[in-house]
């Protein structure tokens, strides 16, 4: 199922773009294409190299990105989560955000 025209990626589509050649991540449920970013990421190539395939909703929010981080994510979006691990996602930050263990 697609939303807004963009393909579905699930989290193990995702993962198989772990290399800086073939570079995704995923923030808030959105997939992005990193390659061509990795050089010029401001905090440098490295943070963004071990997040890699991932899931860096955490790391992104953290961080403390600006609107303009925000706007020049938006020109690298390639996709979406499926709904269901959108969701699975949302339910295990939940837990850890009350301090239950997994």
């Amino acid at each position: 199922r697609r939303r807004l025209g963009r393909p579905t990626i699930t989290r193990a589509d995702a993962a198989l773009h772990c290399r800086p050649s073939d570079a995704y991540v995923i923030v808030d449920g959105c997939v992005y294409d990193v390659t061509r970013f990795i050089p010029s990421h401001p905090g440098g190539p490295d943070v963004l190299k071990a997040l890699l395939g991932q899931d860096a909703s955490n790391a992104f929010k953290d961080t403390g990105h600006s609107l303009l981080a925000r706007f020049q994510l938006s020109d690298l979006l390639v996709g979406d989560l499926p709904l269901v691990e959108r969701v699975r996602a949302q339910d295990s930050s939940d837990e850890d955000e009350d301090g239950d263990e997994e």
